[in-house]
C-alpha cells in the first residue's frame, strides 16, 4: 500500500524551523565576522571550523605559513573565545543550513490496509459527531473507548494521526 499522509506533527516542524533559524543566525555572525579579515571561498569548510578555517587562509593572503594562532587573533584584533563560543553554539543546533539540505519530514502516515479501514471509519465518526455539535459534549464527557484515537481540537472531533499511525 502506497503511504497517505494523514497528518503531520506541526510542534516538531515548527521547532525544527525555529534551529534553523538560529542557526543560521550563528552562521551569520561568524561570518561576518570573520569575512573582515579574508574571503570566505568554501563555506562548507568555513562551518566545520570558524576559526581554523579564518587563521589559515588569513596565513596565505598574508604569506605568513608558521604565523602562531594566539599571535594572529592579536594583531587582527580577533577575539578567539568569542569566535569559539559561536561555533559551540552553531555546532549545538540540530539542524542542517546547507543549500542541499532536506528538512525532515514531520508528516505521519498509514502504510497499512488496516490503518486505513480505521482511519475511515473514524473519519466518518468525526463527520457525524461535527454535524452534531451538541453530541460532541456528551461523547468527551467521562470516559469512551474513542479516548485515544479522537481528539477535541478547537470544539470539533479530529482524528489522532498519531495513534493511528502506531496501529498495526
Amino acid at each position: 500500500m502506497k503511504p497517505i499522509k494523514i497528518g503531520c506533527l506541526d510542534a516538531y516542524a515548527n521547532a525544527y524551523q525555529i534551529h534553523k533559524k538560529r542557526k543560521l543566525k550563528f552562521y551569520e555572525t561568524a561570518y561576518n565576522l570573520c569575512s573582515k579579515f579574508i574571503v570566505i571561498t568554501d563555506e562548507d569548510l568555513f562551518k566545520k571550523n570558524f576559526l581554523a578555517y579564518t587563521f589559515n587562509e588569513s596565513k596565505k593572503k598574508l604569506n605568513v605559513p608558521y604565523a602562531d594562532l594566539s599571535q594572529w587573533s592579536k594583531m587582527v584584533g580577533l577575539n578567539q573565545n568569542e569566535l569559539n563560543r559561536i561555533q559551540e553554539l552553531y555546532n549545538s543546533i540540530p539542524a542542517d543550513i546547507s543549500s542541499s539540505a532536506i528538512d525532515p519530514d514531520y508528516s505521519i502516515y498509514i502504510t497499512t490496509d488496516k490503518q486505513k479501514k480505521v482511519y475511515d471509519q473514524l473519519l466518518l465518526l468525526c463527520e457525524i459527531l461535527n454535524k452534531h455539535p451538541e453530541h460532541i459534549d456528551l461523547f468527551f464527557n467521562g470516559t469512551n473507548q474513542f479516548s485515544k484515537c479522537i481528539e477535541r481540537k478547537d470544539s470539533k472531533a479530529e482524528i489522532n494521526s498519531l495513534w493511528i499511525s502506531q496501529i498495526c
